[in-house]
């Protein structure tokens, strides 16, 4: 499978992500692909900055974002792989999931 690359919404200019998960940033001269830190639930993330302020992502929310084309709550992974974050047109690994009572608690509470 070819690398696509897209654009981070709300970080247009200054980061894009990869249909294999990759996150790259475009704020110097060098183009520099992100080392993510895995959480404690085992999920990737990366920390990206705009106009002085970091802010923590997930990766597989990026990439949703990106190619799947909305703003998600919630992303199920296949495969049941946490650090999977490809995304394949044909064959998602994620799938966007309705949000369930455990799953809003989750985001509202952290």
């Amino acid at each position: 499978m070819s690398e696509e690359w897209r654009s981070v919404l709300g970080f247009e200019g200054l980061y894009e992500v990869s249909n294999l998960g990759r996150i790259k940033s475009k704020i110097r001269t060098n183009v520099k692909i992100l080392t993510p830190e895995v959480t404690r639930k085992g999920y990737l993330r990366v920390s990206i900055t705009k106009n002085g302020k970091a802010i923590r992502k997930l990766i597989h929310n990026i990439v949703a974002e990106s190619f799947i084309g909305t703003k998600v709550g919630v992303v199920n992974h296949k495969d049941l792989n946490k650090s999977n974050n490809i995304s394949e047109p044909t064959k998602h690994p994620m799938r966007l999931a309705k949000p369930t009572k455990r799953a809003f608690q989750t985001l509202v509470n952290g």
